[in-house]
């Protein structure tokens, strides 16, 4: 259900402090056909293959991970989690998960920042704000060897999943495991995925079953993956804003920094948001852009979303 921009969301205000944390999205595009299927190497030293060759020049391949135990635990995601006070930034956070989580090494050049969500939960007081990273290049080999396929690890379980160039450019995502992700994955991996930028706030409320949800709100439709069970949540509002990445705009834009930002912070700086928490309240609730407030590159869509 949309809403007219000034009126207020009745859940945003409620959180009063922010947590930081990272997401990493790790696509491998084959450059030959008939290459070997991507590899994960099991708990046992084991190869498992993917049982599709790759036989389509369009295809690449998106790396999630099946969430052992924990929060989120029995979910399909991207690689990450807290950003440590050892970190040197965000970026450096989600390398590092990364690693811990899949066993790959990402050189620092070969990440781009590419949005912001924040998480907000009807039973605490934490906003989780999570800067999201993609490698879009990442590749098993160096020289012509192998170096190395992500591996299972105790907390995720890599696996690999199809991508297809549809014949209008547009990324075929149904092979995902949508069922067994997150409810708001939807709404923003596909946009990511075709190269736009992403700024969201989702609002999630904790589910004791499947059949007591609203028809009209976002959430989850499974109970278990694997055999791991899932903690049940709906989603009643959200706002979600995506952008498009022009990019003779934005490289004049970074030689006129001191220090070269991603086209994500630049947005972040220009709204406010990175530690004014009224603003990021007023913008979670779209009453940020009362005074037809705009910022380049150009906002693609405005979804605000709330329960009837």
């Amino acid at each position: 259900m949309s809403v007219s921009k000034g009126e207020h969301s009745p859940f945003s205000p409620q959180w009063v402090n922010r947590k930081l944390y990272t997401l990493m999205l790790v696509i491998y595009t084959p450059r030959e056909l008939n290459t070997d299927s991507p590899l994960v190497i099991d708990d046992s030293g084991s190869e498992i293959k993917v049982q599709e060759p790759i036989t389509d020049c369009n295809k690449s391949w998106l790396l999630l991970g099946l969430k052992q135990s924990g929060f989120g635990k029995g979910r399909w995601n991207g690689f990450g989690g807290k950003v440590e006070f050892s970190d040197a930034n965000p970026k450096a956070a989600a390398l590092r998960e990364l690693n811990e989580e899949s066993g790959l090494t990402l050189d620092e050049s070969s990440v781009d920042e590419v949005g912001r969500l924040w998480f907000t939960f009807a039973e605490t007081l934490e906003c989780m704000e999570v800067h999201v990273f993609i490698c879009r290049t990442w590749t098993p080999t160096l020289n012509g060897h192998t170096v190395k396929w992500p591996c299972y690890t105790e907390e995720m379980h890599p696996a690999w999943f199809p991508l297809i160039m549809n014949k209008d450019n547009t990324i075929n995502t149904s092979s995902l495991p949508w069922e067994h992700m997150w409810p708001d994955d939807l709404l923003w991996v596909p946009d990511i995925l075709q190269g736009n930028l992403i700024l969201a706030w989702f609002h999630y409320l904790r589910l004791s079953n499947l059949s007591i949800t609203n028809s009209q709100n976002l959430v989850d439709r499974s109970s278990e993956t694997n055999g791991i069970s899932i903690d049940l949540y709906e989603i009643p509002a959200y706002h979600l804003e995506s952008f498009t990445t022009d990019e003779n705009e934005l490289l004049s834009a970074e030689k006129d920094n001191d220090c070269k930002l991603s086209s994500v912070q630049r947005i972040i700086d220009r709204l406010d948001l990175d530690k004014n928490d009224n603003n990021l309240r007023l913008w979670m609730s779209s009453s940020l852009y009362d005074n037809e407030f705009v910022v380049s590159p150009l906002i693609l869509q405005k979804i605000l979303h709330y329960p009837i």
